[in-house]
């Protein structure tokens, strides 16, 4: 059951004046409402002592159920303001479980008043409702279980030609009474401090030393890079590669395995888990505040949404890798890799050599190689493949002859000549593509992840729940 709960209803009024007469009428009964002042800072009375044996002060001699904006109203000065038009007014009830009240420090009438005062305002424009146009009464009731307000609002000109108000006003009510009541100062103060620990740790002139370090042990470095080789494996070859599609369910827990993997890893596991920690303790305050519920969610909403973000930047990796043309990736891989890898061919026959090296060189133009680096390729070539003609005697063969751009096929039959076969060549490619610079991007893109998600958590205005009967 709800510490707090919120109920709306409209009433369509021949009279403006007559409906606000009759409400407050009913909502000023001596025998429910509170006739304090707003200003009487006394607890609430006989109703805390029977609940909390509390002693309370008694009445003091100005008696005034009602109350507005400008704080203790009586009913005929508001009367004498209206006129006898038609038009609706809305009855809100917010009732309170007594103990609740208790442990959010409402426990004096000004209290109530301060709240009232502070979230209708808000209400009224959530509403759609000018809160120059529209005024409300408020009265407080301690004649059943629970503690409860009485809010008339309504219009001193008509200007609302429905009675439908808007249902995310109604929502975001408790979200504000919640806002109001919630001590944010303490119940944040220990992670006001992390999150200054946090930022710096992101500015701009940190970020040069983070991605210098060496983040993996070479243990976790194959670990990571045995994970996201399997997930690349798997990974549908149609359908939208996001975190929370339906195209990748099956393969949902295996990402969060690798997403856990990169959470847990030194440089970030403390800040999880002090995150984690804030999401605990915010979602007791939920439950304090809300009830239990089935859509009571907000520590795994928060967490879905911390995944999504580390899950897509993983599946982007590979969607980029996807999307670059056959020829595209190869040459980008070649551009960085070209010199590290270990060209060398078999055959003795010269018209194969010669053959071969002009395979080599076109992965050299494909590559993007000057001179200089033309002859550093075909050196390392010539001597792991053990022939005697001089490099320059292959280059001087080539680089008169125009070539065409290359296909495909013709890729795989010159790396073939070259000795690596495409499984061989490929693992290769995949291992490098792993272990250049995703695991640092991986975990700094994480980093920062986490830290938008505790600045995010420090200021949230707990709006996400339904809890309201209408």
């Amino acid at each position: 059951m709800s510490n707090v709960i919120v109920r709306v209803r409209y009433q369509n009024c021949k009279s403006v004046k007559e409906g606000v007469s009759s409400w407050g009428k009913y909502a000023s009964k001596k025998e429910g409402a509170d006739g304090h002042s707003v200003n009487d800072d006394s607890s609430y009375y006989d109703y805390i002592s029977k609940q909390f044996k509390v002693e309370t002060n008694n009445y003091d001699n100005d008696i005034s159920y009602l109350w507005s904006k400008k704080g203790d109203m009586g009913l005929e000065e508001v009367l004498k303001n209206l006129d006898e038009s038609n038009g609706y007014i809305w009855d809100m009830v917010i009732s309170f479980k007594p103990d609740f009240c208790y442990e959010s420090g409402l426990t004096h009438k000004h209290k109530f008043y301060e709240l009232t005062k502070t979230i209708l305002p808000k209400f009224l424009n959530d509403a759609g409702l000018s809160t120059i146009n529209t005024n409300w009464l408020g009265a407080l009731h301690l004649n059943t279980k629970n503690p409860h307000l009485h809010i008339c609002i309504y219009q001193t000109k008509q200007t609302k030609t429905t009675s439908k108000l808007d249902q995310n006003a109604i929502k975001k009510m408790k979200s504000n009474i919640s806002s109001f009541l919630m001590d944010y100062k303490k119940f944040y103060n220990d992670r006001d401090n992390y999150f200054l620990g946090i930022t710096s740790k992101i500015r701009e002139e940190n970020f040069t030393n983070v991605v210098k370090q060496n983040f993996f042990t070479d243990s976790e470095r194959k670990i990571l890079n045995n994970k996201l080789l399997a997930l690349y494996d798997k990974l549908p070859g149609t359908g939208r590669l996001q975190y929370n599609s339906k195209n990748m369910q099956f393969l949902k827990q295996e990402l969060n395995e690798t997403i856990e993997y990169i959470l847990k890893h030194s440089s970030i596991k403390y800040d999880y888990e002090e995150y984690y920690n804030s999401l605990i303790n915010h979602q007791k305050e939920l439950k304090k505040m809300y009830g239990e519920s089935k859509s009571n969610n907000y520590l795994d909403n928060q967490l879905n949404r911390l995944y999504s973000k580390i899950g897509n930047d993983i599946l982007n990796e590979f969607k980029i890798y996807r999307s670059i043309p056959f020829i595209e990736n190869q040459r980008e891989f070649l551009l960085e890799k070209i010199f590290d890898i270990k060209f060398k061919s078999y055959t003795k026959k010269e018209k194969s050599i010669i053959d071969a090296g002009e395979g080599l060189y076109r992965l050299g133009k494909l590559a993007g190689l000057d001179d200089y680096g033309m002859i550093k390729l075909f050196n390392n070539w010539v001597q792991k493949s053990g022939y005697d003609k001089p490099s320059l005697f292959f280059i001087n063969i080539y680089k008169d002859k125009e070539y065409l751009s290359l296909t495909k096929e013709e890729f795989y039959s010159i790396i073939k000549k070259l000795g690596y076969d495409n499984q061989r060549y490929f693992k290769y490619k995949n291992k490098h593509f792993y272990q250049n610079v995703r695991y640092r991007k991986l975990y700094h893109q994480a980093k920062q992840y986490l830290s938008y998600a505790l600045e995010e958590e420090r200021k949230e205005q707990i709006d996400k729940e339904e809890y309201f009967e209408i």
